[in-house]
Formats: structure tokens, C-alpha cells, sequence
């Protein structure tokens, strides 16, 4: 699962980065992805080195990517708003946010799956 983390991880940087890009770098809310997608990195690598402690970064790594979600979780509505006729005041941010908030979904059913599956090969 560190592997995914640290994929994911830098999946969230580039999302960060081409949104801030994409807006001219005006706004800097644009890389609260890359933060996200920093610590993942880091929590990875640090549970590749330590066993001991793999199970809680793991489980940690879920719950801030769940607490990215919630933040984003109004890009996704947002979007799928704009598909039943809803206006998008901010185009490029909602996509930003949905892919985000799409990504982390991905994260935590992926991570969840991991974790029965580490719990029934006890």
C-alpha cells in the first residue's frame, strides 16, 4: 500500500500544480493538492522504513486523505450540479476539486480494501 500512497501522493501534486498553473498562479488555494500530496509522500516513505509503525501511518495516510476529501467533496457536487444545468462560477477550480475529490475516493476504497485484506491474511 506504500507503493499507492506514494502514487497517489504525487497524483495530488499535479493536480495542485496544473490548477495553480492553469489560473495564472493567482490563486494559492490551488495548491492545498500539493501539501495533501507531500505528506502522503512523506508518511509512505517513512512506512517503508518503519515496519512497526506501518499499520498506524497507514491508517493515518486514509484519514487525512478523507479529511482532503471533505474539502473538496463541493467541487465534485459543484460538477455534477453544472451537469443538470448548474452554472460554474469557477470552472477550473471545480474540475480541480472534483478530480481531487474523485482521486481520494479511489485512495480510500483502495486503502480499505488493502486493510480487510491485510486483516483476513492474518
Amino acid at each position: 500500500m506504500t507503493r499507492t500512497t506514494t502514487l497517489f501522493g504525487a497524483l495530488f501534486i499535479v493536480i495542485g500544480f496544473v490548477g495553480w498553473f492553469i489560473t495564472d498562479m493567482a490563486s494559492p488555494t490551488a495548491l492545498i493538492p500539493v501539501f495533501f500530496g507531500l505528506i502522503l509522500v512523506i508518511l509512505a516513505r517513512v512506512a517503508e522504513r518503519k515496519e512497526h509503525l506501518r499499520k498506524h501511518i497507514m491508517h493515518a495516510v486514509v484519514l487525512i486523505v478523507l479529511l482532503g476529501l471533505f474539502g473538496s467533496a463541493s467541487g465534485l457536487f459543484k460538477l455534477v450540479g453544472s451537469f443538470f444545468g448548474g452554472e460554474l462560477e469557477r470552472p477550473v477550480a471545480v474540475y480541480a476539486q472534483a478530480t481531487y475529490a474523485l482521486a481520494s475516493i479511489v485512495f480510500i476504497v483502495l486503502a480499505v480494501r488493502s486493510f480487510i485484506d491485510a486483516r483476513r491474511a492474518k
